[in-house]
């Protein structure tokens, strides 16, 4: 991803524009930093997703109208193949935003008690990908006795037998061990599976059911799944 990451600072460069290099976060995470602080127009975030790290790619998200139509793409596949001239005069700065992850551990704090898994024992699979640093410390900060695993990035074992595609390991672990809940992400951090005492594993669908029966959203009448949901979950 370094490669990658110079490259597309070293074209961003080349406009009249001001990058802040944010390090490693999730998915999530950069799409929640585009609200919380209102200085971005949008977020750009190298990864292969739930995929082989030859899958690394780009993906961005607009601040006001969330990830990119397919129209936009288009037209950045147009733009790519265009061979401007470009001067230093129209050259652009790249500076460090070290706050990311601050911010974005605040804002999910607030949604919960103080010390709201203080007692719990979690294991959380990290997928050598984005969240190997912040969701360790995020549970930690809620009072969870956390233990990581695939926490090891080196550019080519992300998603490599692990996280949330490949659960069998976690779900192992997590009984060996006693814990009470686990959950693995993937790579880049916008999915989780979750397993529980047993070593059952929890899927979205499983999720939104436990959801569904929540205080919280006893007056919810609208479940939002995706075309993956299973027509169990409907039935439910």
């Amino acid at each position: 991803n370094y490669w990658m990451l110079s490259s597309l600072q070293a074209g961003l460069l080349l406009h009249d524009v001001h990058a802040h290099y944010a390090h490693t976060l999730p998915t999530p995470t950069v799409c929640a930093l585009l609200t919380l602080s209102q200085q971005f127009s949008c977020g750009i975030i190298l990864s292969a997703s739930h995929n082989q790290y030859q899958d690394n790619g780009i993906k961005i998200v607009d601040r006001i109208t969330g990830k990119l139509s397919e129209r936009d793409e288009h037209a950045i596949t147009a733009y790519f193949y265009e061979r401007p001239f470009y001067t230093y005069n129209s050259f652009g700065t790249v500076s460090y935003f070290d706050q990311g992850q601050i911010l974005y551990n605040n804002h999910i704090r607030q949604f919960f008690p103080a010390d709201f898994l203080k007692g719990k024992k979690i294991i959380l699979d990290c997928a050598h990908g984005a969240t190997y640093q912040i969701a360790p410390h995020l549970f930690t900060l809620l009072g969870a006795h956390v233990t990581a695993i695939n926490t090891e990035p080196n550019g080519t074992n992300i998603n490599d037998q692990c996280g949330a595609l490949h659960t069998k390991a976690l779900a192992q672990q997590v009984m060996e061990t006693g814990a009470d809940i686990g959950f693995a992400f993937d790579g880049d951090g916008d999915r989780v599976i979750a397993v529980n005492r047993h070593g059952i594993i929890k899927n979205g669908d499983d999720m939104l059911a436990l959801l569904s029966n929540h205080p919280a959203y006893e007056k919810q009448t609208t479940i939002v799944g995706t075309i993956m949901s299973n027509h169990g979950l409907e039935l439910f």
